[in-house]
């Protein structure tokens, strides 16, 4: 059975945050009144595989994608930004591969987060 790593680059998990507390914050036409929205991006990274089976990915870049709908409890991603986006990635930077996607929940208090199941 293949065992794998996951190695976030502290700057992608800076964007993370600086993505969702902005979502969070936002409230615009398809926030509640208790939350923001959603936020969406892609992820590129590497990934290696070891001798003894091992694979690890080496996640480092997000990008937040701006033509997402998004929702206080959903976010639909425009598909055709991730292509481009990617495409664009090949040429900039081709040792990184899209290797995940991003989206955040904007819960109006931690006791709610901690009441979802699966938390």
């Amino acid at each position: 059975m293949p065992n794998f790593r996951v190695k976030l680059g502290a700057s992608l998990l800076e964007s993370m945050t600086l993505a969702t507390v902005e979502a969070f914050n936002f409230r615009g036409p398809q926030s509640s009144r208790k939350c923001g929205v959603e936020t969406y991006g892609y992820i590129w990274g590497s990934k290696k595989a070891y001798p003894d089976g091992q694979m690890a990915f080496f996640l480092d870049k997000l990008s937040v994608t701006l033509s997402a709908k998004r929702a206080a409890l959903s976010v639909t991603p425009n598909r055709r930004a991730g292509k481009i986006k990617d495409e664009l990635f090949r040429q900039l930077a081709p040792h990184q591969t899209l290797l995940a996607d991003f989206h955040s929940h904007p819960y109006p208090s931690h006791k709610a987060v901690t009441q979802k199941l699966g938390f």
